[in-house]
């Protein structure tokens, strides 16, 4: 197995950011891979389920640890893998226990096929990987942030998603190869904020699937699929009557620059065209609509200083529409693309498109752009127990 034992704990560095994600109840479920390798035969079998031990009598008497186990039965040349998945489920009791370095032993049997006349390819060999954890008492609302990936696309699973820098050369990668990611690109926001004392959890399922009682703040970025109509109201719910802070953080999208994209995939020989831009704005602008948010067509780039940070930005949209009592950064940024605000995502319920009618020019020229937008609070008395929203333009800024 590798790795054979995956440490968890604060104390560890060596598997960060995974060395750093302590286990508590109510979290999202905690998904690691593992690889698999028999280098005596080809072929080999997973012939029994997995089978764990925990090793802390009050975690275990309260079942406040669960594991879950995907893989094929049947791997293929010498090497498989193995995805297990770590829950913590919401109980009273779980919620007050706290235990550190938890030690969890995962046996897997594994049978050589190739071998399977003598008694040596019969009987299964016995391995097994460690998992050792930090189970803590359940963060307060307040220092819980919940990070949404079911919605991040990428490169070839989901078709041509244009990435995020679009001045980079398409002729030469305009894929959104590995998508978004908290342990990867979004790395240093991870570790920013858990220094501060926040704790982060991955959201890998629709919006309908969490409860936003548990979280102070929802962070969407870099979106390229759909929301349903069902999880846009459910948000709308949570924000408007549950306290939930919605951090929205989008990339560049023009629509006519994707229609007039073409590119030659040479393993199909097919023209492509691209089914989303750094982020789906249109689905963004749906879910905002009746707060009054928008964000438009055009693409900037530049930077600016906000205290003594200097913030870059790659490849922005910027923001069109923002209610009144909200606050809004606006710094001077040079133009990519110009987009009249007619052609900016005029959206239809559902996400949906319309086709855009004015023309647009590229031009050298700078104009000051809004593209930090605040919202403390919704206006109006029936909304006095919302949460924020904070619109940003560019995902590239909190990637630094």
């Amino acid at each position: 197995m590798y790795p054979y034992n995956l440490n968890l704990t604060s104390t560890s560095d060596y598997f960060l950011p995974f060395s750093r994600q302590a286990v508590y109840s109510s979290m999202q479920p905690l998904s690691i891979e593992l690889s698999i390798s028999n280098r005596k035969s080809s072929h080999s079998r997973i012939p029994l389920a997995p089978q764990y031990t925990i090793e802390n009598d009050l975690l275990v008497e309260n079942d406040c640890i669960q594991l879950e186990f995907s893989y094929e039965e049947i791997f293929s040349p010498y090497f498989g893998s193995i995805l297990t998945i770590i829950h913590a489920p919401d109980t009273p009791r779980c919620r007050n226990i706290s235990a550190e370095a938890v030690q969890v032993t995962v046996r897997l049997p594994v049978q050589s096929l190739e071998d399977f006349s003598s008694n040596e390819g019969r009987n299964p060999t016995m391995t097994q990987f460690i998992i050792v954890i930090d189970f803590v008492k359940t963060p307060a609302r307040s220092k819980r942030l919940l990070f949404d990936q079911f919605h991040s696309l990428n490169y070839p699973e989901n078709g041509f998603i244009w990435k995020d820098n679009i001045l980079e050369d398409p002729d030469e990668e305009p894929f959104e190869w590995l998508g978004d990611h908290l342990f990867t690109n979004f790395q240093s926001l991870y570790h920013r904020l858990s220094r501060r004392g926040y704790f982060l959890e991955t959201l890998n399922q629709p919006l309908t699937c969490f409860s936003a009682v548990n979280y102070k703040a929802l962070l969407l970025v870099d979106i390229e699929d759909y929301l349903s109509e069902e999880e846009m109201q459910k948000l709308r719910i949570d924000v408007e009557m549950r306290g939930l802070s919605l951090i929205v953080v989008a990339d560049w999208y023009n629509k006519e620059k994707l229609d007039k994209t073409n590119y030659l995939n040479t393993g199909t020989f097919e023209d492509w065209k691209p089914f989303m831009g750094g982020s789906n704005v249109p689905t963004l602008n749906a879910l905002l609509e009746p707060y009054h948010i928008a964000l438009g067509q055009g693409v900037f780039q530049g930077a600016f200083k906000m205290g003594e940070r200097k913030v870059e930005v790659v490849s922005s949209s910027e923001i069109i529409k923002f209610p009144k009592g909200g606050y809004l950064i606006s710094p001077l940024l040079q133009v990519q693309i110009e987009a009249s605000h007619e052609d900016s995502n005029k959206v239809k319920s559902g996400g949906a498109v319309r086709q855009a009618t004015g023309k647009q020019r590229r031009t050298p020229s700078s104009r000051h752009v809004p593209t930090i937008g605040i919202l403390e609070r919704l206006p109006g008395p029936e909304f006095e127990n919302s949460g924020a929203i904070i619109v940003m333009t560019d995902s590239d800024c909190i990637s630094q």
